[in-house]
């Protein structure tokens, strides 16, 4: 029983130093845009363009968009490995959101990034 627990608490003492030395992606947002885009039938949609660089080590990183306006709000979410120092432009299309009409003010928008 006392090889375990002194097992375990190696095992998360290492775990622990390995992710203060190997911290995993940073990612940085250096450019957010939107584009608004109505199809031939009259659809509206938006892009949600989130430019990404990593300033730390690689990894899996996940980016999402978020969107609110009126009708509601959504956010769309990618998951994929960064390297070090790698740019990403990441590109979401919401197809759901409602042009809002002039004099209501705009929409919303946010890019974010999580390392699992």
């Amino acid at each position: 029983m006392g090889i375990r627990k002194s097992l375990a608490v190696v095992t998360s003492a290492t775990s622990i130093i390995a992710a203060c030395v190997f911290g995993g992606p940073d990612v940085r947002f250096v450019d957010t845009s939107t584009t608004e885009f109505t199809d031939s039938t009259g659809n509206y949609s938006l892009e949600v363009r989130c430019t990404a660089r990593n300033e730390g080590d690689p990894g899996p990183v996940t980016v999402s968009a978020s969107v609110d306006g009126l009708g509601g709000a959504w956010t769309e979410s990618e998951t994929f490995e960064i390297q070090a120092d790698e740019h990403r432009v990441v590109v979401f299309t919401f197809p759901e959101v409602e042009r809002q009409p002039p004099g209501l003010g705009d929409y919303r928008y946010s890019c974010a990034a999580e390392a699992p």
